[in-house]
């Protein structure tokens, strides 16, 4: 009966470390699982943190683009409208010399 009852304490005893390293194996299952979890989200936020700044980036090349065009048309503005004042001064020089020639006569 001693035997019987060593017999059935030990194989408790063996199912019980086989319960906890069953455990232990499923724990760290699951604790691989939710750093597998968190290292995939860092990489999402990473990604998209990156997607952002290269959003930013580009807005603020065509924002510089924009104002170098604006400042290039203003310019354009400027000579065009000096050269007009250029032709309206030697048009009424021509009109006055065409005049004065005419009257001449």
């Amino acid at each position: 009966m001693k035997s019987l009852l060593a017999l059935v304490g030990h194989t408790g005893l063996a199912l019980l470390g086989v319960l906890v390293g069953v455990g232990g194996a499923v724990l760290g299952w699951f604790r691989h699982q939710q750093a597998k979890t968190a290292e995939a989200k860092a990489a999402a936020s990473t990604a998209q943190a990156q997607a952002e700044l290269t959003m930013a980036e580009q807005q603020t090349s065509a924002a510089q683009a924009d104002a170098q065009a604006a400042a290039a048309a203003q310019q354009h503005t400027a000579t065009a409208i000096k050269a007009n004042q250029q032709v309206a001064a030697l048009t009424d020089g021509y009109l006055k010399k065409g005049l004065q020639a005419w009257t001449r006569d």
